[in-house]
C-alpha cells in the first residue's frame, strides 16, 4: 500500500496543481473581463450621452435659439425628439427657473395666460442651476417624471445670448432607455450592471430596475464612489449577495458604470474541480496496488493530453477534444475555450468602441494615444517633428438642416475618406466629434511647416469637391520640444481654425504666424464664433 500510495501521490499532486492553475486562470480571466466589460459599457453610455449632447448643442446654437424665436425652437425640439430615440422629450427652462415649453405639451407663448407648462415643476433643479451657474452641460440625478409615472433623467445645455446664459435646454431621457442600453451589452445572466450618478443614485440596473432605479446603490458601492475606488473590490449588491465589483466613470460625464459578479459564481469552477480531485483521491486510495499503479499512469496520460489541448487553445489551434475520454477534463478544456473566445470578443468590442462609429476614424482618446506614441518614438530617434491640423467643416449645419441627417452623415463619411486618402502610414487622422476632424502629420526637422501647409491645401481642395457648398477651415499648430503638450497644441490649432473662419472660411491658418483680425494676442482664449 505504501508503494501504491507513493506511486499514486505524484499524479494526484500534479492534478491538484493543474486544477488550481486552471481555476485561478479562469478566475483571473473573468476578473479581467469584468474590468473590460465595465469599460466597454461605460463607453457605450458615453456614446449615447454624446449623441444627445451633440443634438442639443446644435439646437442651442441654432438661429431660433440665438434669436429667441421660441415657436421655431419648439418645432426644432420636436424634430430632435423624433430623430433621437434616446430622447423622450425636450424642455426649455427660463432664467427664472420656470418651464417655458415642453414638447409633450402644445406650445403656448410664455406671456399667454394661463401658461401651457406653468403647472409643471422643474424636478431636476440642481442640474438646471449648474447649467445657469457654469454655462456647461450637466446630467441630472434620476427623478419621477411630472407628466407620467416613469422615472427619467435629463441632459441639459445652456443657450447663451450676448455672453449670458438665458435658457437651459434639456433632453429628457427615460431610465427605461438606459436599461435597454445595458441589456444590449450581452453580459452573463448572473452579472449585475448599473449606472449611477455622482451621488450614488441608481439611474439604470439590469436586475429589478423597477425596484431599485431612483434609489441609492448598495452601501459598498456608495463607499467606493465616495473613496473614488478603482480596480476590482469585494462588496455586496442590493440583494445582499457578496460580489466582486468594479466601477468605471462614464467618459466626459458625472455618471459611473458598476458591474458586480457573485463571488460564489467565480469560485464555483475551482471548488467543483477540487471536489472532483478529492473524490478521485479517495477512489485511488481504495483500489488495490495494481489498479492504483494503472490508474496513476492512466490519469497522468490524460493530464498531459489536457495540457496539450490547453496549449493548443492558447495558440488558437483547432483542437480535438475526442482525445480526452475523461468527462471532467473535457469540460475543463471546453471552459478554457469559452474563456479564450470571450476574451477575444471583449478585446474586439473595446477596440471598436475606441473608433468613431460613423467614419471608423480613431476617436478622441485613441487619437491622443496614437499621437503620443508617435511623439515618443520621434523623441527617441530625434528624427522629425509633428504638426496638428484642426479641421472644421464649413456649411455642414446647412446640409443637415436642408438635406437631412442622412445626407449629413454621408458628407462626414466622405470628409473622413478625404483625410484617409491624404495621410501616410506614419500620420494619424481622427474625428473629435460633430464636424470636427484632426490630422497629426510627421515630417523631418525644418520641413514641418511646408508639409503641414501642403497637406492643408490638399484637404481644402478635396473637401470642396464633396459638394453641397461644403468647405472647411483649418488651424495648424506644431508640436515641438521634448516636453510638448499635445493637448495644448490641439487647442492652438483650434484657435487658429477659428481665426481662419473669421477671415472668411475655406482657408488654413498657422497658429501665431499672422496677427489676428480682432487684435487680440494668440493664446488669449478668444471668443469663438463659428
Amino acid at each position: 500500500m505504501a508503494l501504491a500510495m507513493a506511486a499514486g501521490l505524484p499524479p494526484i499532486l500534479l492534478a491538484a496543481y493543474l486544477v488550481y492553475g486552471f481555476g485561478k486562470a479562469g478566475y483571473d480571466n473573468t476578473t479581467r473581463e469584468l474590468v473590460q466589460r465595465t469599460e466597454s459599457t461605460a463607453h457605450a453610455v458615453s456614446q449615447q450621452l454624446d449623441v444627445v449632447h451633440a443634438s442639443l448643442t446644435v439646437l442651442s446654437h441654432s438661429d431660433a435659439a440665438l434669436g429667441n424665436d421660441l415657436p421655431k425652437l419648439y418645432e426644432a425640439s420636436q424634430r430632435l425628439v423624433k430623430s433621437t430615440p434616446a430622447v423622450s422629450a425636450v424642455s426649455l427652462i427660463g432664467a427664472d427657473r420656470k418651464m417655458v415649453f415642453l414638447t409633450l405639451r402644445p406650445y403656448v407663448h410664455p406671456d399667454a395666460r394661463p401658461h401651457g407648462t406653468q403647472d409643471i415643476p422643474v424636478s431636476d433643479l440642481a442640474a438646471v442651476q449648474q447649467v445657469f451657474q457654469t454655462g456647461r452641460p450637466a446630467v441630472s440625478a434620476p427623478f419621477p417624471s411630472p407628466v407620467s409615472p416613469r422615472t427619467v433623467t435629463s441632459l441639459a445645455v445652456p443657450i447663451v445670448q450676448d455672453g449670458k446664459v438665458v435658457y437651459c435646454l434639456r433632453a429628457i431621457i427615460r431610465t427605461d432607455t438606459l436599461n435597454q442600453l445595458l441589456a444590449r451589452q450581452d453580459l452573463p445572466q448572473d452579472w449585475t450592471v448599473a449606472i449611477v450618478d455622482k451621488g450614488g443614485l441608481l439611474l439604470a440596473r439590469s436586475r429589478s430596475p423597477e425596484r431599485y432605479v431612483g434609489k441609492p446603490g448598495s452601501e459598498s458601492l456608495l463607499a467606493a464612489l465616495k473613496a473614488r475606488q478603482h480596480g476590482v473590490f469585494d462588496g455586496q449588491n442590493k440583494e445582499g449577495v457578496p460580489i466582486k465589483t468594479t466601477i468605471v466613470q462614464v467618459p466626459g460625464w458625472d455618471w459611473s458604470v458598476a458591474i458586480g459578479v457573485p463571488i460564489a459564481a467565480l469560485e464555483a469552477p475551482m471548488r467543483h474541480a477540487l471536489m472532483l480531485l478529492a473524490t478521485t483521491t479517495l477512489a485511488v486510495g481504495a483500489v488495490g496496488v495494481v489498479l492504483s499503479l494503472w490508474l496513476a499512469r492512466f490519469i497522468t496520460g490524460h493530464v498531459k493530453r489536457l495540457t496539450r489541448v490547453a496549449a493548443g487553445i492558447h495558440r488558437g489551434d483547432k483542437v480535438d477534444l475526442s482525445t480526452l475520454s475523461i468527462k471532467e477534463l473535457v469540460e475543463v478544456a471546453e471552459r478554457l475555450g469559452e474563456v479564450s473566445r470571450r476574451s477575444e470578443r471583449t478585446q474586439a468590442q473595446l477596440e471598436s468602441a475606441r473608433h468613431d462609429a460613423l467614419t471608423r476614424l480613431p476617436g478622441r482618446a485613441l487619437f491622443f494615444e496614437l499621437v503620443d506614441k508617435q511623439r515618443r518614438a520621434l523623441l527617441r530617434r530625434d528624427q522629425g517633428q509633428l504638426a496638428l491640423l484642426f479641421i472644421d467643416l464649413d456649411g455642414f449645419k446647412a446640409v443637415n438642416d436642408q438635406q437631412g441627417h442622412q445626407q449629413g452623415d454621408r458628407v462626414l463619411v466622405e470628409a473622413a475618406g478625404v483625410l484617409t486618402s491624404l495621410v501616410r502610414d506614419t500620420d494619424v487622422a481622427g474625428r473629435l466629434g460633430g464636424d470636427e476632424f484632426v490630422i497629426c502629420l510627421v515630417s523631418d526637422h525644418g520641413h514641418i511647416d511646408s508639409t503641414a501647409t501642403e497637406v492643408a491645401e490638399r484637404v481644402l481642395s478635396k473637401i470642396r469637391k464633396i459638394g453641397f457648398d461644403i468647405s472647411c477651415s483649418i488651424g495648424i499648430a506644431v508640436v515641438s520640444g521634448p516636453d510638448a503638450d499635445v493637448s495644448a497644441a490641439l487647442s492652438q490649432a483650434d484657435e487658429a481654425m477659428y481665426e481662419a473662419k473669421r477671415r472668411g472660411k475655406n482657408m488654413a491658418m498657422v497658429f501665431g504666424r499672422e496677427p489676428k483680425l480682432d487684435g487680440t494676442p494668440w493664446g488669449a482664449s478668444p471668443q469663438k464664433n463659428a
